[in-house]
Protein backbone atom coordinates (compact mmCIF):
# COMPACT_ATOMS: atom_id res chain seq x y z
CA UNK A 1 0.00 0.00 0.00
CA UNK A 2 1.08 3.02 -0.79
CA UNK A 3 0.47 7.32 -1.53
CA UNK A 4 -3.33 6.33 0.90
CA UNK A 5 -4.10 9.90 2.94
CA UNK A 6 -3.37 7.56 6.15
CA UNK A 7 -0.26 6.23 5.31
CA UNK A 8 1.22 9.67 4.70
CA UNK A 9 -0.51 11.77 7.50
CA UNK A 10 1.03 8.51 9.78
CA UNK A 11 4.49 9.17 8.07
CA UNK A 12 3.99 12.87 9.25
CA UNK A 13 2.56 12.19 12.20
CA UNK A 14 5.76 9.82 13.22
CA UNK A 15 8.12 11.76 11.26
CA UNK A 16 9.16 8.43 9.79
CA UNK A 17 8.88 8.96 6.04
CA UNK A 18 9.31 5.08 5.59
CA UNK A 19 5.40 4.90 6.51
CA UNK A 20 4.37 5.81 3.45
CA UNK A 21 4.67 2.56 2.00
CA UNK A 22 3.49 -0.29 3.77
CA UNK A 23 4.58 -3.53 2.66
CA UNK A 24 2.91 -6.14 4.48
CA UNK A 25 3.22 -10.40 4.00
CA UNK A 26 -0.32 -11.12 5.44
CA UNK A 27 -3.41 -9.67 5.23
CA UNK A 28 -6.83 -10.99 6.62
CA UNK A 29 -10.07 -9.64 7.28
CA UNK A 30 -13.82 -9.34 7.26
CA UNK A 31 -16.47 -7.08 7.11
CA UNK A 32 -20.81 -7.17 7.06
CA UNK A 33 -22.58 -4.71 4.68
CA UNK A 34 -25.55 -3.15 6.29
CA UNK A 35 -28.52 -1.50 4.54
CA UNK A 36 -27.82 2.15 3.97
CA UNK A 37 -24.21 1.54 2.85
CA UNK A 38 -22.38 1.34 5.97
CA UNK A 39 -19.71 -1.35 5.80
CA UNK A 40 -18.29 -2.43 9.28
CA UNK A 41 -14.78 -4.05 9.43
CA UNK A 42 -11.97 -5.85 10.88
CA UNK A 43 -8.37 -5.75 9.29
CA UNK A 44 -5.12 -7.12 10.10
CA UNK A 45 -1.72 -6.42 8.42
CA UNK A 46 1.27 -7.89 8.94
CA UNK A 47 5.02 -6.78 7.76
CA UNK A 48 8.55 -6.86 8.68
CA UNK A 49 8.58 -2.94 10.21
CA UNK A 50 4.49 -2.53 10.88
CA UNK A 51 1.32 -4.33 11.75
CA UNK A 52 -1.63 -2.76 11.31
CA UNK A 53 -5.05 -3.75 12.97
CA UNK A 54 -8.06 -2.10 12.74
CA UNK A 55 -12.51 -1.99 13.49
CA UNK A 56 -14.59 0.39 12.06
CA UNK A 57 -17.12 1.74 10.23
CA UNK A 58 -17.35 3.14 6.61
CA UNK A 59 -20.40 4.89 4.85
CA UNK A 60 -19.88 4.67 1.65
CA UNK A 61 -19.64 8.00 -0.17
CA UNK A 62 -18.98 9.64 3.32
CA UNK A 63 -17.03 8.98 6.23
CA UNK A 64 -14.89 6.16 8.33
CA UNK A 65 -14.90 6.40 11.87
CA UNK A 66 -11.92 3.45 13.13
CA UNK A 67 -9.94 2.71 15.67
CA UNK A 68 -6.56 1.46 14.85
CA UNK A 69 -3.48 -0.18 16.22
CA UNK A 70 -0.13 0.16 14.92
CA UNK A 71 2.91 -1.70 15.62
CA UNK A 72 6.14 -0.62 14.53
CA UNK A 73 9.21 -2.95 14.73
CA UNK A 74 12.18 -1.79 16.87
CA UNK A 75 13.98 -0.96 14.01
CA UNK A 76 10.96 1.67 12.96
CA UNK A 77 10.86 2.62 16.72
CA UNK A 78 14.14 3.67 16.91
CA UNK A 79 13.94 6.59 14.46
CA UNK A 80 10.94 8.24 15.97
CA UNK A 81 11.55 11.97 16.46
CA UNK A 82 9.51 11.23 19.87
CA UNK A 83 10.16 13.68 22.80
CA UNK A 84 8.57 11.45 25.61
CA UNK A 85 9.83 8.99 28.24
CA UNK A 86 6.08 7.35 27.69
CA UNK A 87 7.04 5.11 24.18
CA UNK A 88 8.67 2.56 26.65
CA UNK A 89 5.51 1.96 28.23
CA UNK A 90 3.69 1.71 24.90
CA UNK A 91 5.81 -1.48 24.00
CA UNK A 92 4.47 -5.09 23.49
CA UNK A 93 6.69 -7.85 24.82
CA UNK A 94 8.69 -8.01 21.49
CA UNK A 95 9.68 -4.67 21.64
CA UNK A 96 7.04 -3.22 19.32
CA UNK A 97 5.56 0.06 19.88
CA UNK A 98 1.54 -0.17 19.69
CA UNK A 99 0.05 3.38 19.04
CA UNK A 100 -3.48 3.35 19.72
CA UNK A 101 -5.28 5.72 16.94
CA UNK A 102 -8.71 6.69 16.03
CA UNK A 103 -9.48 7.69 12.85
CA UNK A 104 -12.31 9.38 11.24
CA UNK A 105 -13.45 12.09 8.25
CA UNK A 106 -12.64 10.82 4.51
CA UNK A 107 -10.80 8.33 3.09
CA UNK A 108 -8.66 10.77 1.50
CA UNK A 109 -8.27 12.96 4.17
CA UNK A 110 -8.56 10.85 7.47
CA UNK A 111 -8.27 12.88 10.69
CA UNK A 112 -5.66 10.78 12.82
CA UNK A 113 -5.40 11.09 16.40
CA UNK A 114 -4.21 9.06 19.50
CA UNK A 115 -6.70 7.05 21.26
CA UNK A 116 -6.22 8.39 24.97
CA UNK A 117 -8.08 5.33 26.67
CA UNK A 118 -6.44 3.11 25.20
CA UNK A 119 -2.87 4.59 25.71
CA UNK A 120 -4.45 5.52 29.79
CA UNK A 121 -4.88 1.93 30.30
CA UNK A 122 -1.80 0.66 28.86
CA UNK A 123 0.01 3.12 31.12
CA UNK A 124 -1.57 1.93 34.05
CA UNK A 125 -1.50 -1.67 33.09
CA UNK A 126 2.14 -1.18 32.67
CA UNK A 127 2.67 0.93 35.49
CA UNK A 128 1.01 -1.82 37.79
CA UNK A 129 2.78 -4.57 36.13
CA UNK A 130 6.36 -2.23 36.80
CA UNK A 131 5.01 -2.07 40.17
CA UNK A 132 4.21 -5.72 41.43
CA UNK A 133 7.21 -6.85 39.68
CA UNK A 134 8.84 -4.52 42.14
CA UNK A 135 7.27 -5.55 45.32
CA UNK A 136 7.49 -9.40 44.10
CA UNK A 137 11.64 -8.66 44.01
CA UNK A 138 11.86 -6.92 47.48
CA UNK A 139 9.69 -9.87 48.74
CA UNK A 140 12.14 -12.59 47.05
CA UNK A 141 8.81 -13.98 45.53
CA UNK A 142 9.04 -16.23 41.96
CA UNK A 143 6.48 -17.44 41.16
CA UNK A 144 3.50 -15.71 43.41
CA UNK A 145 0.28 -16.22 42.70
CA UNK A 146 -1.03 -13.13 40.93
CA UNK A 147 -4.24 -11.65 42.39
CA UNK A 148 -6.84 -9.79 40.18
CA UNK A 149 -7.06 -6.82 41.80
CA UNK A 150 -10.64 -6.18 41.09
CA UNK A 151 -11.22 -9.49 43.25
CA UNK A 152 -8.70 -8.56 46.10
CA UNK A 153 -10.66 -5.06 46.65
CA UNK A 154 -14.30 -6.83 46.56
CA UNK A 155 -13.14 -9.78 48.52
CA UNK A 156 -11.96 -6.85 51.19
CA UNK A 157 -15.08 -4.78 51.33
CA UNK A 158 -17.19 -7.76 51.38
CA UNK A 159 -15.05 -8.62 54.57
CA UNK A 160 -15.43 -5.49 56.07
CA UNK A 161 -19.36 -5.26 55.20
CA UNK A 162 -19.68 -8.76 57.04
CA UNK A 163 -18.05 -7.54 60.14
CA UNK A 164 -20.68 -4.79 60.58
Amino acid sequence: MQNSGLLNKLARLFNVSELKVFSFKQGTGGFDLHIGGQLEYVTKFVGNKARLMSAGLYTFGGNVQSDIDIYLSPEVKDKLKADSNLLEYLQDKKGWEVVPLTISGQLGTPKISVNLAKVKHTLAQRSVDKINAKIDKELGVQDAVKVVPGVELLETTLQNLLKK
